[in-house]
Formats: C-alpha cells, structure tokens, sequence
C-alpha cells in the first residue's frame, strides 16, 4: 500500500495514512478527513493551472529566477517555469516587428548603369521609371515623385494597367545635371488599402570632367556609353590610352573637337544616343567602312556596325584611294616601313597598324590604326573582305 505524504509548515514530512487512522474514529474527525481530502484535491487541480496562465507571458518567466529542484518559498514548493529563455525572445521579436501583409510596389530604373548597389547616369540621360505591384489595380492613378537634395522636380500621375494578376506603370524622365534623384510613389487611401508604396529607388548623375588618368564611376558611364555604340573601349572605369582613343574617334564622328577628354557637351550627346557610326553600305554584308572625312573605321555586319575604330588615313599630298575593294594579301609581321599586320586591299594601300596615329590624315596613303588595336583588326579582317573608302 502506497504512502501518502504531506508537508507541513516546517518543510517536515507527515505520515497521511497514519493521519487517516487517528481521525477517523471520530464523527469531528472523519468530518475533518473530508474536508481535508477537498482541500488536497482542489489544491492539486490549482497548480497547473496557474502554470498554464503563466506559459503565455514568456517574457516574465525568463526573466525570473529558476529555483533549484525541492525548494520551498512560504511554506509551499516552488515550481520553475518549463520555457527556453530563446523561445521567449523569439516571441517578443515577432511580436514587436508587426507587418500588414500587404505587396509593395516594387520600382525599377532603366537606361542607367548600375554598379555596386547604385544606378548612374549622364547629365540629360532618358530614364526609364516602372513600377509592378502584385495586387489588381487596373485602371488606378498613382502619383510618382521625383525629388534632387530634397526639393521635388517632378510629380507624374500615371495610370496602372493590369496584366496577369499584377499592376504596372511605365513612364520616362530626363535628368538634369549633376547630381542624385530620389523616385518614389504617392498612393490614394483606396490604393495604400491594397497595397504599400514603400519602395524607393535613386539615380545619380555623374560628373563630366574625365581625361587621361581619371578613374570611378564617372569614367565607367562614359565607357560604358560609347560600347554601347560600338566603339572599342574598355570597360574597367580607369582613362588609358585605349579610352583616350575611344573618345576621339567618337568625338571625330560628332564633329567635336579631336581631343582625348569628355565634358558636358560630350556627355550630353552620349545620354541622348548621338554619335553612332552611319553606314553608308548597310546591305554590303560583312565589311569595313572608313570614312576618310571623319577619319574612323568601322566594321560592319549584317547591317549593324560592330566596331569603330580612330584612324588616320592619307596626307593631302599622299591620299588615300576612294572606291570599294576586297583584301587580296595579309601580312601578319612588321615590315621594314613599320607597318603592323597589314590587310592590303589595293596595291600597296592596306589597312595597318603603326606607331604614329594623330587625330588627323597623315599617312602615306594607307589607313593608319594604333597598333594595340592592330591585332584584333587583322584576326576580323579575312581575305576577300570588303572595303569601302569615302
């Protein structure tokens, strides 16, 4: 027979069956058996309870004291809360970072070059701004904001069209001068019901004053504008000589002045798509073009020109023969003339590199090309390719 036990005041234990015994012979004490009996087992029903209402407010538990197992405190046993302090903190951290649920309009910058985080470009650049949230708003206006050092410069109300569940809108901007544009959206109070406008996106206008030796991200837009129109260029946002070269022969083909520099006036035609090369033979298939009056090559194909090159091409006294060839000899070495890897397309007329490529005519005739470009240019030209000169 099990032995039930009992503590009293003192934290001594009492025999409970012997209790039971001494009490029950007696009407007073057999009353008071029952009564005792109720008390236990309403006490035993209280205990977890109370441990219930406590696991719901993890945050008080954790932060109280875990007793070691068997203490006592006012005469009754202590019980030590069964919750990880992590899990408490857990739920304190969901609950204090609430979040409505709702898409949020998610804004994209086009036309603009992105590096490390950031999208940059030049003075009077043509942005692209969009928007797409996932919420079905066919129809709405929302009002798009575009701010520079706090100040707005424009507010375009644009309307949302709806495809596939999703909602949209597309419009175009032109940019200023130097300096940083903040784009975000302005929603009606039926609109922010449905969806949030919290996204907001940047763009930077760079600097224009570039030349030999500068570097960053003011030289990487600028290079990365005229690859854009086939001109041959590196990309690694440091001026070299190969960027000096680029940016004569752009200037070349837009009539500027023949100098290895930007500015506003360069970066200005560059934002706006000017300066790429025309062909004059665009269904002549694969072939080279040089244009004697700008003083460039190109490289065409298929209708498209897939490089520019600067060169230089015939003094006044010695000029460049006119009309269309094809390339009949190669030669892959430097001669005893200190013409490099020359593409002949006319008797001794060929297409070479050499040490000596001013922005002007001023060869013996041949087309002039610098010579680190020389390799390149003889490895596309192949034998038989056409040559038009103008």
């Amino acid at each position: 027979m099990a032995v039930a036990r009992i503590f009293a005041s003192d934290g001594t234990a009492v025999d409970y069956s012997r209790l039971v015994r001494k009490t029950a012979t007696s009407s007073v004490g057999r009353l008071f058996l029952t009564v005792s009996i109720l008390c236990v087992w309403a006490f035993a029903a209280a205990v977890p309870a109370a441990n219930a209402d406590d696991a719901v407010q993890p945050q008080q538990l954790s932060a109280a004291p875990t007793a070691p197992a068997g203490a006592t405190s006012g005469g009754q046993a202590v019980i030590a809360p069964a919750i990880e302090p992590t899990a408490a903190k857990r739920v304190k951290k969901h609950a204090s970072s609430p979040s409505n649920g709702l898409p949020t309009f998610k804004i994209s910058i086009g036309d603009a070059y992105p590096y490390r985080g950031h999208r940059y470009v030049l003075p009077r650049a043509r942005v692209e701004i969009s928007g797409e949230v996932d919420a079905a708003l066919d129809g709405q206006t929302i009002t798009v904001r575009i701010s520079k050092n706090g100040r707005t410069v424009k507010s375009e109300s644009v309307k949302l069209d709806q495809r596939g569940g999703k909602s949209s809108f597309s419009f175009h901007f032109r940019t200023g001068k130097k300096g940083k544009y903040l784009v975000d959206t302005e929603l009606s109070p039926e609109i922010a019901a449905l969806a949030n406008a919290a996204d907001t996106k940047s763009v930077t206008v760079v600097k224009t004053s570039v030349h030999r030796g500068s570097s960053g991200v003011a030289v990487r837009v600028f290079q990365n504008k005229l690859a854009g129109l086939h001109y041959v260029v590196p990309r690694g946002g440091h001026f070299d000589a190969a960027t000096g070269r680029a940016f004569v022969a752009f200037r070349k083909v837009t009539g500027m002045a023949r100098v290895e520099s930007g500015g506003y006036k360069m970066a200005r035609k560059l934002a706006e798509g000017r300066g790429g090369f025309k062909l004059r033979h665009p269904k002549a298939g694969r072939h080279v073009e040089v244009s004697i009056g700008r003083q460039v090559m190109a490289f065409a194909d298929n209708g498209h020109v897939v490089r520019v090159y600067h060169v230089s091409t015939g003094a006044p006294g010695t000029p460049t023969v006119r009309g269309t060839f094809h390339v009949y000899r190669k030669d892959p070495g430097t001669n005893a003339k200190g013409m490099v890897k020359s593409n002949y397309f006319i008797r001794g007329y060929a297409i070479h590199g050499y040490a000596s490529v001013p922005p002007y005519n001023a060869s013996h005739g041949c087309v002039r090309v610098p010579v680190p470009n020389a390799a390149s240019i003889y490895a596309w030209v192949h034998m038989g390719t056409r040559v038009d000169v103008y």
